[in-house]
């Protein structure tokens, strides 16, 4: 994981904004999701928060650490 300067954004778990994270639930089905920013979370300096929507509307907004381990593990 790099950090935040001025300059650079920050880069958990090799994801930038522009990726495609693919999510797989609990019942099989898969969602593609589009990474619109990876940002330090704002009280919490060694937390990582993920922002990301699915093309339908829906948008989540989570602490990196938590929901990407699981896309990253399915």
């Amino acid at each position: 994981m790099t950090t935040n300067t001025a300059t650079q954004p920050v880069m958990a778990h090799g994801i930038t904004p522009g990726a495609q994270l693919l999510d797989t639930d609990e019942h099989g089905t898969e969602t593609t999701w589009r990474v619109h920013s990876v940002s330090r979370h704002p009280h919490h300096l060694d937390r990582v928060l993920l922002w990301a929507e699915d093309g339908t509307g829906r948008v989540v907004d989570a602490h990196i650490s938590d929901w990407v381990r699981r896309v990253i593990e399915n």
